[in-house]
């Protein structure tokens, strides 16, 4: 009888076991699906830039009245264009999600614009220049309008996008799909399907970008 006992025990042991090591299993292949789908999920709207070949993809969620945001797109954002977008190494799409206010909204619409005339990237930064405070004017239709002629832009072409009104289920898609991956402040970058929310200096962009490649 205690044979018997003995076997019964280690035949339950056993059992135990594997049924751990098949939940182990799951919860692996269950994370490495979810950071797949999400930066495919993240990459599917948005304005492209660079390589579309590049091996690999960072998705910017962004407010215009966000000051981090703009810590994110005058600092760590310029290296990364210049270290890995510029040379092909790595796609970057811009995607909105504004939240503090109305100005956010107008600002993103005017960005949008502005990527039609393929200037996204200059007025993005132009944008963040010029920012003086949160729903304060800074973002008017008049002043945004004013950035656009800085950089040259068709004005005509601009003010007609602006005034379609054309661009705002684009933004609602960007704040629609935010949602759905988690996105809950800005800025948010997700780097191959990884996120990270704020601001954080360009040698931490660059260790998840470089573990991206491989290297």
């Amino acid at each position: 009888m205690e044979l018997l006992k003995n076997k019964f025990t280690l035949a339950g042991s056993i059992i135990f076991l594997i049924a751990i090591l098949i939940v182990i299993i799951a919860i692996f292949l269950n994370n490495n699906g979810n950071s797949i789908n999400n930066n495919e999920y993240a990459s599917s709207g948005g304005i492209l830039l660079g390589n579309p070949d590049a091996p690999v993809t960072i998705v910017k969620f962004t407010d215009y009245q966000c000051p981090s945001c703009g810590s994110f797109t005058l600092g760590p954002g310029k290296q990364i264009f210049r270290e890995y977008v510029d040379t092909g190494k790595a796609k970057f799409i811009y995607r909105n999600y504004p939240f503090i206010g109305d100005e956010s909204f107008k600002a993103a619409e005017a960005a949008l614009c502005a990527s039609e005339q393929n200037r996204l990237k200059e007025y993005d930064e132009i944008i963040y220049i010029n920012w003086n405070g949160q729903n304060k004017g800074t973002f008017s239709e008049k002043n945004l309008t004013t950035m656009a002629e800085l950089l040259q832009l068709n004005i005509n072409s601009f003010a007609e996008c602006m005034s379609s009104d054309k661009h705002i289920k684009n933004i609602q898609n960007d704040i629609d799909d935010g949602k759905k991956l988690g996105i809950k402040s800005t800025p948010s970058v997700l780097i191959n399907g990884e996120l990270i929310v704020g601001t954080k200096s360009y040698g931490d962009y660059r260790v998840i970008i470089e573990r991206a490649l491989g290297n």
